[in-house]
């Protein structure tokens, strides 16, 4: 009798394990699947994007997808935000392939140096591509005293720089 309560328990201690390791199996299956399918969602938008503003071929979608992916070495966040943003900067702020890596670069640093999400700081860049230095202080006051009225948006991009640059990283 004991042999069969210990012969019980021993299988009770290995079906117990065997459904924890399921369990954890199909945890991480499917965590693999929302970041897949968190990858994709931000292509198709960055491409839908690229296709409203005219510009987009497989090969600019492709170069966009990799800066997103250096971005996120060095500034943490993750690759399928950063394409968001990018689709973002596309949409609002009409943001070409020569300005896109500048673009992002100044969102990400004024989202960590104001504190701010990466949407808000990426709405403000694009919104200075769309209408200069007046349009960015206008959604984020506190960058009045570094955003001349009227400023360009080179003059806006190395103004944020010189006051956020590298605090992203």
């Amino acid at each position: 009798s004991s042999n069969l309560s210990s012969s019980f328990a021993s299988l009770s201690a290995s079906i117990a394990t065997a459904g924890a390791s399921l369990y954890a199996a199909s945890t991480i299956a499917m965590d693999w699947v929302a970041a897949s399918n968190a990858q994709e969602n931000a292509t198709i938008r960055l491409n839908a994007a690229l296709q409203s503003q005219g510009s987009f071929t497989p090969k600019l979608s492709d170069q966009y997808a990799n800066l997103a992916s250096e971005l996120e070495k060095t500034t943490g966040n993750a690759d399928e935000l950063l394409m968001e943003m990018e689709a973002l900067l596309v949409q609002v702020g009409d943001v070409g392939p020569g300005q896109m890596k500048a673009a992002l670069t100044a969102a990400s640093d004024l989202s960590a140096g104001l504190g701010i999400d990466l949407t808000t700081a990426t709405k403000a860049v694009a919104k200075a591509f769309d209408g200069g230095g007046t349009a960015i202080a206008k959604m984020l006051p506190s960058l009045k005293d570094i955003i001349k009225e009227g400023a360009t948006t080179e003059q806006v991009l190395d103004a944020l720089n010189q006051r956020f640059g590298g605090q992203a990283e």
